[in-house]
């Protein structure tokens, strides 16, 4: 997996300012710090001249690492960086706040936009390039200890503005009036607080890196995890789907399952949406297994009869219009059996992934389809994301990107769900195990994505 060294092999950085690295700091002997120098190579120094103002250096406020301290919230403690021109921009802080009601961590131009603030006691809210509220935040992420990654993204398509923290996307898109994306800012910018120093950052800062563009969900991801890396920021977990939002289909087979001698009579959704999958005719049926080997003992639905047209279905038109980030956690058993779908769509245009041929898989969506190479073959289970938004969808096999789909421009999705067969019922069903199947009505970061498929890894032991 690729991995980044610095900000700057990340092209676009215009801002770097880093405490771990002690010969960029310029500090008195009670620590006071009059320059914290810029690496990004645009010599944007964020200086303070005057003592009284001056944050201080701390070689272990940061879980035992460096950082700039700016106490209590002195209303005059801020450094100053000479005038930047930015548009779309990503900004990405390493900070802990105090119990304080902190205000300012990065600031620009006085009134025209900060990263991050709070206008009273009780809510976060962030500021935009056109002085346009947006996008509250959680005020406890301003009082709470904790040590984060905050990552702003803003300007990207149709002007979004979206904040993550430790990877985490809390944001939705914001396309209010006036494009905010499009909009260039100039000017001097404050670390710390406002121009005029009204209220000042209560906390601790150990990094600030500034880009001047809206960067890919690639390249965040790989900031986010170089920072983590090097702060010592745990790398967020999630213990269940639903700890991602928009999660619109959960299928565990260690949940929800009602079988008999014949086989799984339904399977339900665990997400609260109730898109229960059912079988009725006993013919059809796959096969519970209560503690599947391959899979570190946990149960699987299998399908073992390749042309048996096994498969579980919907029972109701849902929907699930693109773009849409789907997850299969299976394996396939048969070496040289065609048509064969993990899941396919019953209604409507073709949505689904399955192997064509002994050589050959597809992901289908609408109009268009494309192929990559076979998974591995036999009880080794396998992890498939599935991302489809329209637009350059991708395929993610053992979390790699193994095929993209492309310009694909229509928005088919999923509007009666089926597992295990193609719609048709002319072709065989899947042969194999499926131990979990999950659909998020959205397109999940790239970070999302591998928490997803990490907890798939972690819970099966793959």
């Amino acid at each position: 997996m690729r991995t980044i060294g610095a900000a700057t092999d990340i092209p676009g950085c215009i801002l770097w300012l880093d405490a771990s690295d002690l010969s960029s700091i310029t500090k008195d002997g009670s620590n006071k710090v009059s320059q914290w120098s810029d690496k990004s190579g645009n010599a944007k120094h964020a200086t303070q001249a005057v003592g009284a103002n001056q944050p201080t250096y701390s070689a272990t406020g940061f879980g035992g690492l460096p950082c700039i301290d700016w106490g209590a919230g002195a209303a005059s403690r801020k450094l100053d960086i000479p005038s930047i021109t930015y548009g779309p921009h990503t900004i990405f802080v390493v900070l802990r706040g105090d119990a304080s009601a902190g205000y300012f961590w990065v600031h620009l131009n006085d009134s025209t936009d900060y990263l991050y603030g709070n206008t009273n006691i009780a809510s976060g809210v962030v500021r935009s390039a056109v002085s346009t509220y947006k996008n509250p935040v959680p005020s406890a992420w301003l009082r709470d200890s904790t040590r984060r990654i905050v990552t702003r993204s803003f300007g990207g398509l149709h002007g979004s503005h979206l904040i993550y923290g430790n990877g985490l996307r809390y944001t939705t898109t914001d396309q209010s009036a006036g494009d905010p994306g499009t909009g260039t800012v100039a000017g001097a910018c404050y670390i710390g607080t406002n121009q005029g120093g009204a209220v000042s950052w209560t906390g601790v800062i150990a990094e600030v890196i500034l880009f001047d563009r809206a960067l890919s969900d690639g390249e965040r991801t790989l900031v986010e995890q170089y920072l983590a890396r090097k702060w010592g920021i745990p790398t967020r977990q999630i213990a269940s789907p639903l700890d991602l939002a928009d999660c619109a289909m959960w299928f565990d087979a260690g949940q929800g399952i009602t079988s008999d001698a014949n086989g799984v009579s339904a399977w339900n959704d665990m997400s609260g949406n109730a898109r229960h999958v059912a079988q009725s005719n006993n013919t059809f049926k796959p096969t519970f297994n209560a503690s599947n080997a391959a899979y570190g003992g946990k149960p699987t639905v299998d399908w073992d009869t390749v042309g048996n047209f096994d498969r579980l279905d919907r029972s109701a038109n849902d929907a699930l219009t693109q773009p849409l980030t789907i997850f299969a956690c299976c394996n396939i058993a048969n070496a040289t059996a065609t048509g064969i779908p993990v899941f396919s769509n019953v209604s409507g245009l073709e949505i689904g992934i399955g192997r064509v041929n002994a050589s050959t898989w597809y992901t289908f969506a609408g109009v268009g389809s494309a192929s990559f190479p076979t998974p591995p073959v036999g009880t080794r289970p396998f992890v498939a994301a599935l991302v489809f938004n329209g637009v350059h969808s991708q395929t993610r096999i053992g979390g790699r990107a193994v095929t993209a789909l492309g310009s694909l421009t229509d928005t088919t999705g999923i509007t009666t769900l089926r597992l295990g067969c193609f719609a048709g019922g002319s072709y065989p069903s899947w042969d194999g195990s499926i131990a979990e199947f999950l659909v998020y009505r959205r397109r999940l970061s790239d970070g999302e994505i591998a928490m997803v498929e990490a907890y798939l890894r972690r819970k099966y032991a793959l």
